[in-house]
């Protein structure tokens, strides 16, 4: 992805998606391509949508979609129905200004890793039955058993069709 002008990204010898490696990175056509690109990678949750929030099935997770996204899934015919959300583990924060800032679009997760690489931190975390990782700073630094309060930044997250995994976003367009 650091030398290339133009990247390939494939699956069982079929093309999943021809773009730049940003533009693959920023939009990706489906969840494959989203799970591919990016390290570590993007993280899936599997909630159901309806009037605008999203939910997993225990309600550990119930956050309110931005108005923008929100009409793409009612245009598409969303409303009322489980999709997969993706998140990048660097649209995932703890910091407490990002949680003031966007507080419908907070959770509760469990550390069950913190791993310090330096800059930053990955926190391997659980909310519920749901496991994934969060790209922190370094000083927003947690201890495994700790409960965080974390915010998602849906304004970068990517919305894929249950059962096509297709990326609802590409698909409105």
């Amino acid at each position: 992805m650091t030398m290339a002008d133009r990247i390939v990204v494939m699956s069982m010898g079929q093309v999943q998606q021809i773009g730049t490696p940003q533009e693959v990175y920023d939009t990706p056509k489906n969840k494959f391509v989203a799970g591919f690109i990016g390290s570590p990678a993007m993280n899936f949750f599997e909630v159901h949508y309806e009037n605008g929030v999203l939910t997993d099935a225990n309600k550990d997770i119930n956050i309110v979609v931005p108005e923008g996204r929100a009409k793409i899934l009612d245009e598409d015919g969303y409303n009322g129905k489980d999709l997969t959300l993706g998140v990048r583990p660097e649209d995932i924060h703890t910091e407490q200004a990002f949680i003031e800032t966007f507080p419908k679009a907070a959770a509760k997760g469990k550390i069950v890793v913190s791993e310090l690489l330096g800059a930053e931190s990955l926190l391997y975390l659980t909310t519920g039955s749901s496991e994934y990782v969060a790209k922190v700073d370094a000083r927003d630094f947690h201890h495994p058993g700790e409960e965080v309060q974390l915010a998602f930044d849906l304004n970068k997250a990517h919305f894929f069709d249950k059962d096509t995994t297709d990326s609802i976003v590409e698909k409105a367009k």
